[in-house]
């Protein structure tokens, strides 16, 4: 993964960029392991409320990536991806 590969440099990421992208990583790993071969979510009938958390934790895991891509946006000056994808039509 390009998150472990990385985690050595992770030191020179601005630190609200950081949390952002740790709690992004920790969450997906948490949902890899339920959802896996022999994964909480795969071993037994659980019912509907362990698939209504693992939804809570996708839409967390929005929200943090968004939160992450505007401050990236705002720290590099980059504009939003819909903004130069429109700028390469015109």
């Amino acid at each position: 993964m390009i998150y472990k590969n990385n985690a050595s440099n992770i030191g020179i990421i601005n630190p609200q960029l950081l949390i952002s992208i740790v709690q992004f990583y920790q969450l997906l790993e948490a949902v890899i392991q339920d959802v896996k071969p022999g994964g909480f979510l795969n071993v037994a009938p659980r019912g509907i409320a362990p698939f209504r958390e693992l939804l809570a934790i996708g839409e967390q895991m929005l929200a943090l990536g968004e939160r992450a891509t505007s401050e990236i946006e705002r720290i590099y000056r980059i504009r939003n991806a819909q903004q130069i994808n429109r700028a390469g039509d015109e």
